[in-house]
């Protein structure tokens, strides 16, 4: 059966004593006995010749054979009843067989590989550490721009989807606006004014009495001066102009009844085709009542539930038509006596 030399590993024959290869020796040699001379070294000096003996109980040798051994064990001086004899030192221990020595070798190389592996991985330990904590960072610098990355993108979001939101609120806006627009228009177009008739006169005037006044007639009172004697002569001109409240045309062949408020007698005329109506009425000193009416257009008139102007003083009737010129310039509906919505109407203010 072949070995291994623990010296350089090369194989040798089980009952080799000696490695052909690098000259270890696998038995040790048994030195040569030695004697107590050889092994005591320390020169034996003579006491002065001067000195007397001295009699030291402590200096006597050893009452007993163990007592000797004792002293020799523990180097002290050799006792005087074996200074004669021949002390023979104790042999060496026989070498360990190959098959051992080459375990101890493995063993020791064991123990050198784990003291290597060992201060290996003790070094290795801080670079780990700061390799982990540099990994630890990155992520740390990554998830921070992962999230100020998506915060970016959802207040980016929420602006769009604001602007969207408002964008679409105004489109509306307009959308609702032009549909409001264009159901003006169209309910304009409906609303047109009455066929006018042709050839009336520019500046009619009043020459018969009306008769009795039918209860579909608009009334609007239209008082004079209480002077006896006004400045401006010696009849009433009164002049005006009757419009749609919604289209704003003019509206022609509208019939107009004035009630004398002192005697009762009703005069009348119509509208031209630019609805323009002009009378010259005798002063009577109290006024007249006005009416109009017109056949395409419904009896609920914006005058009916309005105060009477002929209860009014002056500056009254002033605020009361900038009141009315102001009110016919917007289009909008208006309601009647029992609330009754006006859905089309006409108006006559006095210029």
């Amino acid at each position: 059966m072949l070995e291994r030399c623990p010296g350089c590993a090369s194989e040798v024959a089980d009952d080799a004593e000696v490695c052909p290869g690098c000259g270890f020796k696998f038995v040790a040699d048994t030195p040569p006995p030695q004697t107590h001379a050889d092994l005591d070294n320390d020169p034996v000096l003579d006491g002065p010749a001067s000195l007397d003996a001295i009699n030291d109980p402590t200096l006597d040798g050893p009452a007993s054979e163990a007592d000797d051994l004792l002293a020799i064990q523990a180097g002290g001086i050799l006792p005087r009843s074996m200074e004669g004899d021949n002390y023979e030192a104790p042999t060496h221990a026989a070498a360990p067989p190959k098959s051992q020595a080459a375990g101890f070798v493995i063993a020791g190389l064991c123990i050198a590989a784990m003291a290597a592996s060992s201060f290996y991985f003790k070094n290795q330990k801080p670079a780990e550490a700061s390799r982990a904590a540099a990994e630890a960072k990155k992520q740390n610098l990554a998830e921070e721009a992962k999230v100020k990355k998506e915060a970016k993108l959802a207040a980016s979001q929420l602006a769009f989807e604001l602007a969207k939101a408002a964008a679409d609120k105004e489109t509306a806006k307009k959308k609702k606006k032009g549909t409001k627009r264009r159901r003006r228009k169209s309910r304009s177009n409906q609303l047109e004014a009455p066929t006018q008739r042709v050839g009336l006169p520019e500046a009619p005037t009043i020459i018969t009495s009306a008769g009795a006044v039918e209860s579909n007639y608009g009334s609007l009172d239209i008082p004079t001066t209480d002077s006896g004697t006004p400045d401006f002569g010696s009849d009433f001109r009164v002049k005006g102009a009757v419009y749609d409240l919604y289209t704003m045309e003019p509206i022609g062949e509208v019939d107009i009844v004035f009630s004398d408020l002192k005697s009762g007698k009703k005069l009348s005329t119509v509208t031209d085709d630019s609805g323009v109506f002009r009378a010259h009425l005798p002063i009577n000193g109290k006024g007249y009542s006005l009416r109009i009416r017109h056949t395409n257009y419904s009896p609920k008139y914006l005058e009916d539930g309005t105060p009477s102007l002929k209860d009014m003083s002056n500056d009254q009737r002033r605020s009361e038509g900038a009141e009315l010129l102001r009110t016919m310039a917007k289009v909008t509906s208006f309601n009647a006596i029992r609330k009754r919505v006006i859905k089309r109407d006409f108006m006559l203010v006095p210029l």
